[in-house]
This record gives C-alpha cells, sequence and structure tokens, in this order.
C-alpha cells in the first residue's frame, strides 16, 4: 500500500488498507493512514468515518481522536459541532497528555469556539515544546489576530513560512 501511495495510486492503496483493518481491526497504522489518505484528498466525511471507526474498535488510540476534533472543528460552526470536537480532543489529551499536536488541537477547537484566552495557553504550551512548527505557528498567528495583537501575530505568520515547509494554510 505504501509503495502505491509513493507512486501516486491512492485509490489502489486505500483498497489495501480497507482489507487491512477488515483482515485486523487492531492495525492502528492502517487506520490513521486510510483516515489519513481520505483527509488529504478532501474527503473529510469518509475520514470523520474511518477516525470514528478506528475508536470503536481502538479507543486508545489518541491520533485517530486527535484528527477526528481537528476535522471537526473545521468543519463545524455549531455549537453542538465544536463540542463534539472538543469531546474527542479532551479524550486524545488524556490518552497522550502533553502531545504538542494534541495541544495544538485543542488550542484550534477552542478558537474555533471563540475562547481565544484558552485557546492562546494551549497553543503556547505546543510552541513551547515545538518552537519551530509552521501549523502551531499559523494557529497562534490567527488567535492573537482574533485578539488584535496584529505584531505578534505577523510574526508567528512569518515563523509558520520560515524553511518552507508545507502546510494546508500556508497560501492563505
Amino acid at each position: 500500500a505504501r509503495l502505491y501511495l509513493m507512486q501516486d495510486k491512492k485509490d489502489r492503496a486505500v483498497e489495501i488498507f480497507e482489507s487491512a483493518v477488515k483482515e485486523n481491526p487492531g492495525n492502528t497504522t492502517a487506520w490513521l493512514t486510510l483516515g489519513y489518505i481520505h483527509q488529504e484528498t478532501g474527503n473529510t466525511e469518509k475520514a470523520v468515518d474511518i477516525y470514528k471507526s478506528a475508536l470503536k474498535t481502538n479507543p486508545d488510540l489518541w491520533a485517530a481522536a486527535n484528527n477526528l476534533a481537528f476535522l471537526l472543528s473545521e468543519g463545524q460552526d455549531s455549537k453542538e459541532g465544536l463540542e463534539s470536537a472538543l469531546e474527542y480532543a479532551e479524550m486524545a489529551g488524556r490518552l497522550n497528555p502533553g502531545e504538542p499536536a494534541v495541544l495544538d488541537t485543542m488550542g484550534w477547537v477552542y478558537y474555533r469556539m471563540g475562547n481565544m484566552k484558552k485557546a492562546l495557553g494551549f497553543l503556547e504550551d505546543s510552541l513551547e515544546k515545538k518552537p519551530g512548527e509552521p501549523i502551531f505557528n499559523y494557529h497562534a498567528g490567527m488567535v492573537l489576530k482574533a485578539m488584535g495583537r496584529n505584531a505578534e501575530a505577523r510574526d508567528r505568520f512569518e515563523k509558520a513560512l520560515e524553511g518552507g515547509a508545507d502546510f494546508p494554510e500556508r497560501k492563505e
């Protein structure tokens, strides 16, 4: 399946990963890769379903909870949808406390909920652990911008662009 991914034959890779999780529901790598493929190709609904299925069979899979929280926060403006995203982010936090990616997701969910103070706290914690991570800097920049702290936001955006690493919001 990985070879197919390297050849940009995602459909064939998906077939193999789907077969892998049917044969072995405990194959966490297959679940996460399958969800990630759908996430990267813009099939958010399918990615959400996969991460939820992964958590049913592997309830300790923090990465699935984290990715699910992020996807739900991006696709929701409703209070209920964002609260669901927060529940999954908190689950990821319980499963892997202090993980920078989880801290970032927590911050982003709080940003989407409009709680900038809490958002910034989580994002600062993630940046303390991984100060050069582009997406963490971008998220912190968005929160700072929303708080009217434009000079600090600009610094974070510039830091996000250093090194040329690609991330979904780079163009923005």
